[in-house]
This record gives structure tokens, C-alpha cells and sequence, in this order.
């Protein structure tokens, strides 16, 4: 019975952690929403890429979108880059978000002393978290 609880544990973690970031990031945004300041930024860049890596045999839809923006408070110039992950049955998903921010439109951001986030309601993966 005790042999079970290491690979029962692995296998509970690994199908609650998407969700657990999904909690992260829906928390993480509604406090930059309270606390932080919404500007909008300009996209300098956009690009999507589709990644089928032979190791796996999903394949990975990445939008990658660069802004830059004037702090509220200070002026200063900024710019991020963010990198959106969605699997083959998201595949729309990724496709929507590329063609709503194309290259010259605006985005919004919250930004709240040193920490931003884009404000957009793209469910995480791991690496798209902050």
C-alpha cells in the first residue's frame, strides 16, 4: 500500500498543478486590477509559432507579444514580452489572441510599482505564468 502514495502523489500533482496556476495567475490579476494602474500599451510586436517537438506528440501553439509603455508614475519607458502556450485543442485560442493584438494596436496592462501584467484572460500554462 505505502509503494502507491509516491506514484499516486506524482500523478494527483501533475493533474492539479494546471489548475493551481490557474488560480495563481486569476489571483495575481485581480490584485494588479485592485491595487494597480491600467495603461494601455502599444504592441511593437506579435508573432505566433506552432511547435511540434519530437519528443512529444502534441503540438504547442505560442503567441508571443511584445509591448512598450510609459510608467503612470514615473514616465519611463518600458517594454515586455510575454509568450502565451496553447496545446493542439486551444488551437483557436491562439489564433484569436494573435489577430486581436496585431502590430500598432493597443493592449491593456496594470502596472503597480515594479510589477505588470498584461490584461488579458488567457488561461496559463507553466511557461507563460509571469
Amino acid at each position: 500500500m505505502q509503494s502507491l502514495v509516491l506514484p499516486a502523489g506524482v500523478v494527483v500533482g501533475l493533474v492539479l498543478w494546471p489548475n493551481v496556476l490557474i488560480v495563481v495567475w486569476r489571483l495575481r490579476r485581480g490584485y494588479l486590477r485592485k491595487v494597480g494602474e491600467a495603461v494601455s500599451a502599444k504592441v511593437i510586436g506579435c508573432e505566433r509559432r506552432v511547435l511540434r517537438p519530437s519528443s512529444q506528440i502534441f503540438v504547442t501553439h505560442q503567441v508571443r507579444i511584445e509591448v512598450e509603455l510609459a510608467h503612470p508614475r514615473t514616465g519611463v519607458e518600458y517594454r515586455m514580452v510575454k509568450t502565451f502556450a496553447f496545446n493542439e485543442f486551444l488551437r483557436s485560442r491562439a489564433k484569436g489572441l494573435h489577430e486581436r493584438f496585431p502590430v500598432g494596436a493597443t493592449m491593456p496592462v496594470l502596472v503597480r510599482g515594479r510589477a505588470a501584467g498584461f490584461d488579458v484572460a488567457e488561461r496559463p500554462r507553466w511557461i507563460d505564468l509571469w
